[in-house]
């Protein structure tokens, strides 16, 4: 079983390009946001590599919460970069992360 932690907080990014960078240290990391009307895509860096790019637009439903974006496992335990990038003028969030040791 693996130990897992989360954090917590909301945040947007806009315009193209805009970014929030976090470094972890484990085995896994799920990315935790929003999916309302109104969002863009963001791309998924992580260790410098482009993972996939993620659409965080909703059409048929108000606002979801608390939405698993992006997940890996299977890392080696050591330190890791995950970086978030806005690629369109809409907005992005962030609620927060979840690492696994």
């Amino acid at each position: 079983m693996s130990r897992s932690k989360r954090l917590c907080g909301v945040a947007y990014a806009s315009p193209v390009g805009a970014s929030a960078e976090f470094s972890f240290t484990g085995t896994g990391v799920d990315y935790i946001g929003e999916k309302p009307a109104g969002l863009g895509e963001v791309d998924i860096i992580l260790n410098g590599e482009h993972q996939a790019t993620t659409s965080l637009l909703v059409d048929d439903f108000p606002v979801l919460l608390g939405v698993t974006l992006y997940s890996t496992r299977g890392l080696l335990n050591g330190k890791h970069t995950l970086r978030l990038v806005c690629r369109s003028d809409s907005r992005i969030s962030l609620e927060g992360f979840r690492i696994y040791a």
